[in-house]
């Protein structure tokens, strides 16, 4: 009887740990998703700019709620030196549902 006891309490002890270990792969799995998205729409706000060129000095932001729930972005546009070789810098951050996961600082040529 005492081995069956010790043996239940084991087993109990595993699953236990098995449980847990799920349980924090899972929380991984969903941040490292939440990650992937943040840079898929940190590349693709960058692209519009190098695409369409200079907009001048903005600060703008907006929402994708829609398609992507709970994400937020903000994106800044300035010239880097007024008399300078035409060189400005975007700058992009992406909220997440939980924390600001992307700041991406890229400078590009070609200013008006």
């Amino acid at each position: 009887m005492l081995e069956v006891l010790v043996a239940v309490a084991i087993t109990g002890g595993a699953i236990v740990m098995l449980l847990q270990a799920h349980s924090a792969s899972m929380k991984l799995y969903e941040r490292c998703h939440e990650m992937v998205i943040a840079q898929h729409l940190a590349r693709e706000l960058v692209s519009e700019i190098e695409v369409s060129g200079y907009p001048g000095n903005v600060d703008e932001e907006g929402d994708v709620s829609e398609k992507y729930p709970g994400f937020k972005w903000r994106r800044t546009c300035k010239m880097v030196e007024e008399n300078g070789p035409g060189v400005y810098e975007v700058t992009v951050l992406i909220t997440g549902p939980v924390e600001k996961y992307m700041l991406i600082t890229h400078l590009m040529e070609g200013a008006q």
